[in-house]
């Protein structure tokens, strides 16, 4: 992926256009592959008109940026990252550890990669690749148009995992779940951390929710 995107766009418009987005957002959840059927859909269930929205939003928020290339920290089973590719058409890295583990319900074998694996294939996309790699040993990462910060939710890790997204260079960051306490301290921290990179901050108001960055060029 290469940093080549990062038209001028203000927090006001950001937010119209977002706003219009989700307002017009015909995307779907795939039938069978998605939050409700995953490894926790217990979780989920709980609120199926919050976690639509959230993932809804997901889509909005790629839909106004339109980047070209994306990568995500904790791609998982694949279903964030299905709104962001269907809302834009960009090319994908996902990186996860993609653990395998005994299904709960199900009492079955989880495999969240082989889950994303047929995901993407039945959605038709075609420009994207997996890393399987434990965030903490990498340096660096792919600079992308868009990063998505949604791996591990504690302090520490949240706070490297932003550090990785802000010394890539992206024209734009998305943090997912940051109204959790150490996320948002997280969040707090790479601000300051990063404040003369920073044009803009917007928050997106779903479950758990999530705050856009926009990088200065």
């Amino acid at each position: 992926c290469q940093d080549t995107f990062n038209p001028p766009m203000t927090q006001q418009e950001f937010k119209a256009a977002f706003d219009a987005n989700l307002a017009n957002c015909d995307w779907e959840k795939h039938p069978r592959r998605n939050v409700f059927t995953a490894y926790d859909p217990e979780y989920y269930l709980r609120d199926v008109p919050g976690f639509t929205l959230k993932y809804k939003s997901m889509w909005a928020v790629a839909r106004t940026i339109m980047p070209k290339t994306i990568v995500e920290l904790g791609t998982h089973a694949g279903s964030s990252a299905d709104a962001y590719i269907s809302a834009s058409g960009a090319a994908y890295i996902g990186f996860d550890m993609f653990g395998v583990a005994l299904h709960p319900r199900a009492k079955e074998e989880w495999n969240p990669r082989a889950v994303c694996e047929k995901l993407f294939a039945e959605r038709g996309f075609t420009n994207w690749e997996l890393r399987e790699a434990d965030l903490r040993q990498l340096e660096s990462i792919p600079t992308a148009d868009l990063i998505v910060v949604d791996a591990a939710h504690d302090f520490k890790n949240e706070l490297l995992d932003l550090m990785l997204a802000g010394n890539a260079k992206p024209a734009w960051i998305f943090v997912d779940d940051v109204n959790g306490a150490e996320c948002a301290e997280a969040a707090r921290v790479f601000l300051l951390t990063f404040g003369d990179r920073v044009e803009w901050t917007q928050k997106t108001d779903y479950p758990d929710g999530g705050l856009v960055i926009k990088m200065k060029p």
